[in-house]
């Protein structure tokens, strides 16, 4: 009985307002609505502005300067200011200033100031500033500035300056001003001024001023700062270093082909990349004759000081090697320190010597032989046996001609 009266009562408050003038925009202190269009406002809705707002199920207004509450969803026909609740979804035709929490998504067909927290997903048609934190996504058709997170994707099509963290990726269509951290993918499609850090994969297709931290790959069109990943790829080098497995850079970085000999190995080669500073090594080496042997490895190399045509290196190496056969599945790393000292005769051509100091460890209990069973190390300073695992010391020399 008491329901049915409060219902009475509220359907005519309703149409007591829908007798009035609906085509002038009002500021209505309060309206309480059911469904549009059974609220107080009645058929007025869309030309008010309420400074509070309670939707039972969803309501409709012209705009909101002061709170909205829905317990399911709430749509604005122009601007919201101040806060906007909704257990599934706020929608606002203009633009929101202040809070927007929604249980499912907030959507603005205009930019947000302020801050947005929505169960699945934020999407603004316009620039943003604040924070917009989203369970799955946020989507900006604008630009952003403020902080980003999502659990799964963050999208601006314009500028990016500020914090984005994402559980899956970050795509920016223009340039990034800040970090950008994410479990798989950062994408910046303009230049990048600051950080990226990715589980996976950092890609900047511009100037990268800053670092770019991935679990696998860093690619870069112009770089200007650190790249630490496993593969690192850089069009051009500006300024700055890319440490990692792989470091390629196409202009200005350091790529050198080099013929080898040493105490050990009498015929080697080696390809060197990266940067002047720091670059990557793989090589090959090889013993000929009735005590064959070959091996393989990779290292990194320091550039550490250069003078006119002179210029002097510290290159560290680890190879695998295989004695008397293609390839021995056993231990047997020979681990190399050289300090090398260059002329550079021609641009494209240069000499390099130096002094070395070797480390030889072998076990050969997986191949059925004896540790000592090994011609590798031409003499040693320090020979010693540990349960089948043999360790030798010795320096030795190396020269090499680099094209």
């Amino acid at each position: 009985m008491k329901t049915g009266i409060s219902l009475l009562i509220f359907l005519g408050l309703s149409v007591a307002v829908w007798a009035g003038d609906t085509t002038k925009t009002q500021t209505r202190p309060f309206q309480i609505s059911f469904v549009h269009p059974m609220s107080t406002n009645g058929i007025g809705n869309a030309n008010s502005i309420n400074t509070f707002s309670l939707n039972l199920i969803s309501g409709y207004a012209g705009g909101v300067d002061g709170c909205e509450i829905g317990s399911f969803a709430n749509v604005v026909k122009n601007d919201v200011r101040g806060a906007q609740i909704s257990g599934f979804v706020n929608v606002v035709g203009g633009q929101s200033d202040g809070v927007q929490l929604a249980g499912f998504s907030n959507v603005n067909q205009r930019g947000s100031k302020g801050v947005q927290a929505a169960g699945f997903a934020n999407v603004v048609n316009d620039t943003s500033s604040g924070v917009q934190i989203a369970g799955f996504s946020n989507v900006n058709n604008g630009s952003f500035e403020g902080w980003q997170s999502a659990g799964f994707l963050n999208v601006n099509t314009q500028s990016f300056d500020g914090i984005q963290t994402a559980g899956f990726s970050n795509v920016n269509t223009a340039s990034v001003y800040g970090i950008q951290a994410s479990g798989f993918y950062n994408h910046a499609q303009d230049s990048l001024h600051g950080v990226q850090v990715a589980g996976f994969m950092n890609l900047s297709t511009g100037s990268t001023k800053g670092v770019q931290v991935a679990g696998f790959l860093n690619v870069s069109k112009r770089l200007k700062g650190l790249q630490i990943g496993f593969i690192n790829y850089t069009d051009t080098l500006e300024g700055g270093t890319p440490i990692g497995f792989l470091s390629i850079v196409r202009k200005g970085g350091f790529n050198a082909f080099e013929l080898s000999a040493n105490e050990t190995f009498p015929l080697g080669m080696q390809l060197k990349t990266g940067s002047n500073r720091f670059y990557n090594l793989f090589h090959l080496s090889a013993r000929p004759g009735n005590a064959f042997a070959w091996a393989w490895g990779t290292g990194f190399g320091l550039n550490l000081k250069s003078q006119g045509r002179f210029r002097m290196n510290i290159d560290l190496l680890a190879s695998h090697i295989n004695e008397g056969q293609l390839y021995t599945n056993h231990l047997n790393l020979l681990s190399k320190a050289q300090l090398g000292f260059t002329w550079q005769i021609a641009r494209r051509f240069a000499i390099s010597a130096g002094p070395s100091f070797n480390c030889l460890v072998v076990n050969k209990q997986s191949a059925g032989e004896l540790a000592t069973d090994q011609t590798v190390a031409p003499y040693s300073v320090f020979d010693k046996v540990y349960d089948q695992t043999r360790v030798q010391l010795w320096p030795g020399g190396f020269f090499s001609i680099r094209f």
